[in-house]
């Protein structure tokens, strides 16, 4: 398995499908890819829209909290059972792009054990803003210790 998505949720009915597609228009195998959606004790109607998009992808599982346990409880109890070599984490409102594929593969191809993408924030009225964590050019490949000082 190559690459995990992890996905927590929260009454994310009207994000969580857009979400879904996002991933799975992505041009991998998807005996390379697994997405563990972790629904973290939503009472609308995230569950059933989360089952039926799982009707017809054997590589998704979803996962029901007894409790809100919170976003990050979520993602860890999706790390813990995920079997992907890379782990990318989505919110129930993003979609990703192709640009992860490339960034996998280029891990793969350079035996890398992390890479970061450039993120855009698109807000409810449809305006965008980067959001860059690190600044670096494309490609650029740094140690760990390089990385923790930059």
């Amino acid at each position: 398995m190559l690459l995990s998505f992890i996905i927590p949720t929260y009454n994310a009915s009207e994000t969580i499908v857009r979400c879904l597609n996002s991933v799975y228009v992505l041009p991998l195998d998807p005996n390379e890819l697994e997405v563990i959606v972790i629904d973290d004790y939503s009472n609308d109607n995230t569950i059933a829209l989360v089952e039926k998009y799982a009707i017809e992808k054997n590589n998704l599982t979803l996962l029901r909290q007894s409790a809100n346990h919170r976003q990050g409880a979520a993602r860890n109890r999706g790390v813990q059972l995920s079997k992907g070599k890379y782990i990318a984490y989505l919110d129930s409102d993003d979609e990703i792009d192709y640009g992860i594929v490339d960034a996998i593969r280029f891990a793969e191809q350079n035996n890398l054990d992390m890479v970061t993408m450039h993120a855009v924030h698109v807000d409810e009225l449809g305006h965008q803003s980067d959001h860059t964590i690190l600044d670096y050019k494309e490609n650029e490949i740094f140690t760990g210790v390089e990385l923790q000082t930059k």
